[in-house]
């Protein structure tokens, strides 16, 4: 299981889940086994598989913080934004510090509408982790979806001091700046923005 790990951090989940599932077949009730699984599952796009384990290390203990997390992930990334809040708000619920739980639950509110809730749960990881630099994009992207363009400018502005790389957060800047009119800081950050492989004005890249 050790070894699954190691492949799962290097990026190879295919190998992490062989692993995995030799460990799974010595020891059943091993809750961690299921939950890196799970992840690995995740990784790989089989989200299907992914919410068995994280069921089955659920089942196991409970108070799993993680897997609730990771079988929100799982729902989250087949469309089940509803379920996924609901996990998200379990995995709180267990561990009230846990700041990527807090981001990707203002995600699913932000996808299903939520705006201000998305906004209070991006401000929420922010204060526990003041060095997460996508629940600024996040928030940033969601102020900006509300119309509040200068507080959605500061966001990413931080988001880009933290991580001169991360061209998401170029790329949302780009576009704000596009609808207030400032041509010459939309292009210099759109052009910023497809350095770093975000594309530009029409680019894809999203929260996360």
């Amino acid at each position: 299981a050790m070894r699954g790990n190691v492949y799962h951090g290097m990026g190879m989940p295919e190998e992490a889940v062989k692993d995995f599932t030799r460990a799974i077949e010595l020891n059943m009730e091993e809750r961690d086994v299921h939950l890196n699984r799970g992840n690995a599952y995740v990784a790989m796009g089989d989200y299907g598989r992914a919410v068995k384990d994280f069921d089955f290390a659920i089942v196991l203990d409970p108070k799993s913080a993680g897997a609730y997390y990771g079988r929100a992930n799982a729902y989250g990334a087949m469309g089940g934004h509803t379920r996924a809040i609901e996990d998200y708000s379990r995995a709180l619920e267990i561990s009230p510090g846990f700041d990527a739980a807090y981001n990707n639950r203002g995600i699913a509110y932000g996808i299903t509408g939520k705006l201000a809730a998305a906004i209070k749960d991006f401000t929420k990881a922010v204060e526990l982790n003041p060095g997460n630099v996508t629940a600024y994009n996040n928030r940033g992207k969601a102020y900006f979806m509300a119309g509040n363009h200068e507080p959605a400018i500061r966001d990413l502005d931080a988001a880009v001091r933290l991580d001169p790389s991360y061209g998401d957060a170029y790329r949302n800047r780009g576009l704000i700046h596009s609808q207030l009119g400032n041509a010459e800081e939309a292009a210099a950050n759109f052009k910023k923005a497809k350095e770093l492989g975000a594309g530009g004005a029409g680019g894809g890249g999203g929260g996360g």
